[in-house]
């Protein structure tokens, strides 16, 4: 079968693709497009990484007026009981780290607007776990619970609580970053763990220091959703700023520092 992909410079695409892009003098102005489909289909290069840091990140603040005005500004219009507050990464952040990718980790970013976001459901899922951990013996026993229920729903019904997508809403700060595994041969059940394994790092790219908006809403007054006496948003606060959101929870990624917040 013939290839009609073409390598030139950083990217692999299409022999048409590329022929309109070059010919427009296009300049790749969403991130989510660089980072998925216009890079090698291979690991991080140096090369590469240079392309991530020399993009223009300025783009962002536009987009970021807009979603503050239309994303925002129509969930302002539903007719429901909303809170809104805002929430700063405490040090980075990455979320979709195992997702699909043609590199070795990954990204969620958003597909029309190309800014790094945090998906509902992971907050939703976030919360929910953080509820189960802290009140519940298992997963099991939160079922049972009729507020559990009643919040996150259950094979039968839908939860009465829903969460929005969070997106920056500030200067979005984009770090690269890494993951050294030193005994890659061992892991794989291949030798044992010696000192003469060579490392191998897996680069990923995290958000640092990076203020979002978060949004829940619900047809009910949020005031009547507890759980064992406490109220739902102190459980959100406290679930972003003492569990974290994303992947590396456990080693100080995805912590929040909320702020504007009522009850």
């Amino acid at each position: 079968m013939k290839n009609n992909n073409k390598e030139e410079g950083e990217f692999v695409l299409p022999m048409d693709t590329l022929k309109i892009f070059k010919l427009n003098n296009e300049k790749i102005d969403n991130f989510n497009l660089l980072m998925n489909k216009f890079g090698k289909f291979k690991k991080f290069s140096k090369k590469f990484d240079k392309k991530i840091n020399n993009f223009n990140f300025s783009v962002f603040g536009k987009l970021i007026e807009k979603i503050k005005k239309d994303y925002y500004g129509k969930i302002e219009k539903i007719s429901l009981y909303l809170k809104f507050f805002e929430g700063e990464v405490q040090g980075r952040m990455v979320v979709g780290l195992g997702g699909p990718s043609v590199y070795e980790a990954s990204m969620t970013l958003h597909h029309i607007y190309g800014l790094p976001y945090i998906p509902g459901q992971a907050l939703k899922g976030m919360l929910r776990n953080y509820v189960i951990l802290n009140f519940f013996s298992s997963e099991d026993e939160a079922l049972k619970d009729k507020e559990f229920c009643k919040i996150f729903g259950d094979k039968e019904n839908k939860g009465e609580v829903l969460f929005f997508d969070a997106f920056p809403i500030d200067r979005i700060n984009i770090k690269r970053d890494v993951i050294n595994v030193h005994y890659k041969e061992y892991y794989e059940g291949k030798s044992a763990p010696c000192d003469n394994l060579n490392p191998k790092p897996i680069f990923f790219y995290t958000v640092e220091n990076t203020k979002f908006k978060f949004v829940i809403g619900s047809k009910k007054n949020m005031e009547n959703y507890k759980i064992m006496g406490n109220g739902l948003l102190k459980l959100f606060k406290e679930a972003l700023e003492n569990q974290g959101v994303g992947a590396k929870t456990s080693v100080g990624y995805g912590y929040f520092s909320v702020s504007n917040m009522k009850e």
